[in-house]
């Protein structure tokens, strides 16, 4: 699969060889479904879905899954039920590696696979959002927030995190809409602010601080074109 990738990028390939790159690709996936699904039709012991899992897991690590391959794979699995033991894990664990995710550190290249997920509008699209990744659980087990708790002052009474809060702080969207300028009580020396204005404002001239506004202001609506490159083809699955 990532050869045919390669060869896609290749100019040097005629029209009517690339025609044929879907076709194969399928095909590649639909041999990658039976060796994990069936590997006995290849003289090998039956693989444990865990350990399926966890394959895809691995050659994702060494950049060798491309997102062709995951998709002709998954559309070539019949059993949802099974699909789902396999590649809901390797989902669900990309999806954790979006948490902590902030304006300076976008985790740009963990973020590409739920983009890229998302725009397949397939199977892998529409188990993405069964995950428990993808909302939090009922119970109210939440990370505490650092605004509430200065809220809460002397009093010593901590309010609960709020659904609002747990929707940002323990799902998949909140995770990808979290980045914003405003986080100086959450992220510390890390946050925006003290990223961009370490040496305060009243070192910098006024078109330093016009240029670090002008690339938050970017910033921010580079995360929101993110956002909106994974709902869009969400809400379009299976169309």
């Amino acid at each position: 699969s990532k050869a045919c990738e390669e060869v896609r990028r290749d100019a040097r390939y005629p029209p009517p060889v690339l025609q044929q790159l879907p076709k194969v690709h399928q095909m590649i996936g639909n041999y990658g479904s039976l060796s994990m699904t069936c590997a006995e039709l290849f003289g090998h012991d039956s693989v444990p879905s865990d350990q399926a899992s966890a394959c895809l897991k691995s050659m994702y690590d060494r950049r060798e899954l491309t997102i062709f391959f995951l998709d002709a794979m998954a559309n070539a699995m019949e059993e949802p039920d099974q699909m789902a033991a396999i590649f809901g894990p390797f989902l669900n664990q990309a999806c954790f590696s979006l948490r902590g995710r902030n304006l300076v550190d976008q985790k740009l290249e963990e973020f590409r696979l739920i983009a890229d997920v998302s725009a397949t509008k397939g199977p892998l699209a529409k188990l993405l959002v069964t995950l428990p990744a993808f909302r939090p659980a009922a119970a109210p087990q939440a990370a505490p927030n650092p605004l509430m708790s200065m809220m809460a002052g002397a009093s010593g009474s901590v309010p609960q995190p709020g659904m609002g809060w747990r929707l940002q702080s323990e799902s998949l969207l909140g995770w990808i809409l979290s980045p914003t300028c405003i986080d100086t009580a959450l992220y510390k020396e890390q946050s925006a602010r003290s990223v961009h204005f370490s040496r305060g404002l009243a070192s910098r001239s006024r078109s330093s601080v016009e240029s670090v506004q002008r690339l938050l202001r970017d910033t921010v609506q580079e995360v929101l074109r993110q956002g909106s490159s994974v709902v869009a083809p969400l809400l379009r699955a299976g169309e």
